[in-house]
């Protein structure tokens, strides 16, 4: 798994929110977006793909879409899938990272005696 690293030093801008429910089987549209999209699973699972990379967003979990990807459903979620949605922008640049980039940084910010209020980026699997 990837994530994306973002310092919050600076405010993010909210874009838009909202509720996805299906009352049948459903497949996202598949597009480009000039923003982030953050999905938070609720019911059933969303099946997405971006550029080569698939994904499966269940209850309780989250997937970070990234602006500029071609994305769309590859599978028809069950009916009844809900999730929801948000789309905002950074200030500052996103860095990619890549799980094993992120294990090392994981364990750097846990080495830190102060890390409660030392973190300022926000990590996001992607």
């Amino acid at each position: 798994m990837d994530y994306v690293r973002v310092n919050l030093a600076e405010p993010v801008r909210f874009e838009t929110a909202g509720e996805f429910i299906s009352e049948s089987g459903w497949t996202h549209a598949e597009r480009s977006i000039p923003n982030y999209e953050l999905i938070i699973g609720v019911n059933e699972k969303v099946y997405i793909q971006e550029e080569e990379k698939k994904f499966e967003i269940g209850p309780g979990e989250i997937l970070q879409l990234l602006p500029g990807r071609r994305h769309g459903g590859y599978k028809a979620s069950e009916t009844g899938v809900k999730f929801y949605w948000i789309h905002f922008h950074f200030a500052s640049e996103p860095v990619l990272l890549s799980g094993e980039e992120m294990a090392r940084e994981a364990e750097m910010i846990s080495m830190r005696p102060q890390r409660s209020w030392s973190v300022q980026d926000l990590y996001l699997p992607q």
